[in-house]
């Protein structure tokens, strides 16, 4: 049996358990950011997500609801 460090296996068990397949979701935002794109409508474009922004969009998410939580510790000298 393979060794993996302990916070590898937490998020791969997270990324199982909350997205059964996450690396559909960022195709379907790359598509969504090149259908905007291609409209003719717009001035700006979207870049597309790769999987590495994905994951850390999803941390600073979820860090931004445990400060959410705790914010009022952040003041407290």
């Amino acid at each position: 049996m393979k060794d993996y460090m302990q916070d590898v296996v937490l998020c791969q068990l997270f990324l199982h358990i909350a997205f059964v397949d996450w690396t559909v979701i960022v195709d379907r935002l790359n598509q969504a950011a090149s259908w905007h794109n291609e409209s003719k409508k717009v001035n700006c474009c979207i870049h597309k997500f790769s999987q590495v922004e994905f994951l850390t969009g999803l941390g600073l998410l979820i860090g931004a609801a445990e400060i959410g939580q705790k914010g009022k510790e952040l003041w407290v000298m």
